[in-house]
């Protein structure tokens, strides 16, 4: 029996963290959308058109995952400045299906209706995308990047989705990555 305490402890340090008045408090890393991916994103020439018919800046984020993950408003930010990653809250829950993809309309739109849409616009110059989660009282980002200029020909993705590499693709909204 001490074994296999000794063997979890280290998982157990992990998940908690202790505050200053020594409660304990289950960290955000313990979620779900800790498995989201920012998977492609397109901050200038975008031919996807939003609900509204305009073809403006886009981010996808894709569920890695076997099971759906509900985003859940007032827990999921987004942000065009990984110094400020509470820059947009999300209103209302949104669900991503499993092994799905979501669109992300970075228009200064600012509402949640058929697609979600923030209150700021990519630089197509280059800048920062983020995903924050918080459960109230411990927050953490669940996925950044920063992404280079773009001229409006392709969009700046991970070559397999979810994967680790990042490259120039031919944009694919909603859809696998392909080169």
């Amino acid at each position: 029996m001490k074994k296999m305490f000794l063997l979890l402890l280290p998982a157990l340090m992990v998940a908690c963290s202790d505050d200053k008045d020594n409660s304990t408090t289950l960290v955000v890393a313990d979620s779900p959308i800790k498995n989201l991916k920012i998977n492609e994103i397109v901050a200038k020439g975008s031919e996807f058109e939003n609900e509204y018919g305009n073809t403006d800046d886009w981010v996808e984020i894709y569920n890695p995952t076997n099971e759906e993950i509900t985003l859940t408003a007032g827990n999921v930010y987004f942000s065009d400045n990984i110094s400020d990653p509470t820059k947009w809250e999300l209103s209302a829950d949104v669900k991503i299906a499993p092994n799905g993809y979501l669109i992300v309309c970075c228009d200064d739109s600012n509402c949640v209706k058929t697609q979600i849409h923030t209150n700021f616009k990519l630089t197509a110059d280059g800048e920062e995308f983020s995903i924050y989660y918080t459960d109230g009282t411990n927050g953490q980002t669940v996925d950044q990047v920063a992404f280079p200029a773009q001229d409006g020909t392709k969009s700046y993705g991970r070559i397999l989705d979810g994967g680790e590499t990042w490259d120039w693709l031919t944009p694919t909204p909603l859809m696998n990555n392909q080169q």
